[in-house]
């Protein structure tokens, strides 16, 4: 019995932990994001380049997004609060949003040594 009871006790204590982990993301909040976005320009350590060419990142309601910006074409989850992306990946990145309108979003960031930004346009 106190074997039983120690297991849901457990049980019960990683549930709490996991779900309050996860971030959910508002639909309202999400809205603007929502569709397909492609690379118009690219800059790293402040140097416009060409590395990232045809480059995309397509937000779901799901709270997933697909993307071929970290390599391969992989899908990813994000979490978005109206100012700041979160995508966790093989490297948990986050990007701060510069600006968005409905078809063009600037993103600010940094992964390794590299400061990033990336500006999209809406397909």
């Amino acid at each position: 019995m106190i074997r039983h009871n120690s297991f849901l006790y457990l049980s019960f204590i990683t549930s709490v932990v996991l779900m309050s982990s996860c971030k959910i993301n508002d639909a309202e909040t999400i809205k603007p994001l929502i569709g397909k976005w492609t690379l118009a320009y690219s800059e790293m350590n402040n140097v416009q380049n060409s590395f990232m060419n045809n480059g995309y990142m397509d937000f779901g309601s799901d709270s997933k997004v697909s993307t071929n910006i970290f390599g391969g074409d992989n899908a990813y989850n994000y979490y978005f609060d109206g100012s700041q992306i979160e995508i966790s990946g093989p490297e948990n990145f986050e990007m701060d949003v510069q600006f968005i309108t409905s078809d063009s979003i600037v993103l600010v960031g940094s992964i390794k040594n590299f400061e990033l930004k990336f500006g999209l346009s809406r397909k």
